[in-house]
């Protein structure tokens, strides 16, 4: 993130709250607490609702990631343009700036880089001299 609203760090701290106050309170009832079955019936309740809360999470999440793993691969990644400018030497001399338009990722690199300039005719000749050949 980039910046932080207050709003953000308001419900933020608002929901810190709420998880760790807690809502347990002494439950009235008919049956008393102390002795062994109610006591053992309110164990086993707490952990079978542990243990099937967890497998319906696990299955809702393994849901939902594969889901967001299949519609990832139909969405087109951010793309933006970016105008550079490279200079050249004109035929009179004349230094030029010419635009050129790059197609950069959302981390700024460029995608399909434009092929380096190719040099000028040189002395206003149509035909471009021949690479320098290596010994």
């Amino acid at each position: 993130m980039k910046n932080i609203s207050s709003f953000n760090v308001a419900g933020l701290g608002l929901a810190l709250v709420l998880s760790v106050s807690g809502c347990n309170s002494p439950k009235p009832g008919l049956t008393n607490q102390q002795q062994p079955g109610p006591a053992v019936g309110e164990a086993v309740g707490t952990g079978v609702g542990l243990v099937v809360g967890n497998a319906a999470g696990v299955v809702v999440g393994a849901g939902e990631g594969a889901v967001a793993g299949a519609t990832a691969s139909f969405k087109p990644a951010p793309v933006s343009t970016v105008q550079e400018y490279r200079t050249t030497v004109g035929p009179d001399g004349q230094i030029i700036r010419v635009p050129v338009k790059v197609q950069v990722d959302q981390y700024g690199r460029p995608i399909n880089p434009p092929p380096p300039a190719q040099p000028l005719p040189v002395n206003g000749t149509n035909s471009v001299p021949p690479p320098a050949s290596q010994p």
